[in-house]
């Protein structure tokens, strides 16, 4: 597949998800230049629980991450 349609994927499917907003960019032109680069999120408690609850949920994200088989340690 070439970049444009794996990013028009990646979209289409983070569309499927209507608590989030997620965006895909391909590389930048030169690598560490840039601010799309690594991964970044910002978590939004849209329940009303407590920040106890919210870090909890922010820790599951992480570490979900982390899990990924694409994940490689700096």
């Amino acid at each position: 597949m070439q970049l444009a349609s794996i990013l028009a994927a990646m979209q289409k499917e983070f569309g499927k998800v209507p608590e989030a907003f997620a965006a895909a960019f391909g590389l930048p032109p030169i690598l560490g230049l840039s601010a799309t680069g690594g991964f970044q999120y910002m978590l939004e408690d849209r329940l009303g629980d407590d920040v106890h609850t919210l870090a909890q949920t922010a820790d599951l994200v992480v570490e979900a991450g982390r899990r990924h088989p694409s994940w490689e340690p700096s």
